[in-house]
């Protein structure tokens, strides 16, 4: 096998390099998520990133800048992905909670979350093992996509929706499931 590509180099970074990791660094910081983190922990997450692939990089193909730019794009993407994920990923306990949590406080002002999400876990423990699964499956997925990973239609797993939400007003937790 004849290798046509170019010799690797050594990644010096040069303004080229540079510029478009600063670029996608404030584009970072700028977004809600980020905005706590320091603009030079973001870039140097971002120049990491660059350096780790500079290994890949075939100047046949794209200049330095060029190249930079797209790694550094793909970083700042999958920073912001992995920080939606952790955000969006709650547990049985606290997904109730997440939605609409400022109403569910307004709604039950007498009773603190601790509180609620005991009774959560309470009345989720009290339930069938197929509806506890729908109950986990709910935190994370759509109806539709719960249904499908079931292999149930979506007019039986709303069925069955209605069960559970009836066994949640029957443990008191009414002014938790609002109108729905």
């Amino acid at each position: 096998m004849n290798d046509t590509r170019a010799p690797r180099t050594l990644l010096i970074p040069t303004e080229d390099i540079l510029k478009p990791v600063e670029f996608w660094a404030r584009s970072l910081q700028r977004h809600s998520l980020f905005a706590a983190d320091p603009l030079e922990d973001i870039r140097s997450e971002l120049l990491c990133a660059v350096v780790s692939r500079w290994w890949s990089y075939d100047p046949h193909r794209a200049g330095a800048a060029t190249y930079a730019d797209r790694v550094a794009k793909s970083a700042h993407l999958n920073l912001l992905s992995a920080r939606r994920a952790r955000k969006r990923i709650p547990t049985i306990d606290t997904a109730a909670l997440a939605p609409g949590e400022a109403n569910v406080t307004q709604r039950v002002s007498n009773v603190s979350t601790t509180n609620l999400a005991i009774d959560i876990r309470q009345t989720v423990a009290g339930l069938s093992h197929e509806d506890q699964l729908i109950c986990s499956g709910l935190v994370v997925l759509s109806v539709s996509a719960l249904a499908n990973t079931l292999g149930m239609s979506r007019a039986s797993l709303r069925r069955q929706i209605v069960h559970i939400r009836r066994a949640f007003e029957e443990a008191g937790l009414h002014a938790y499931l609002g109108a729905a």
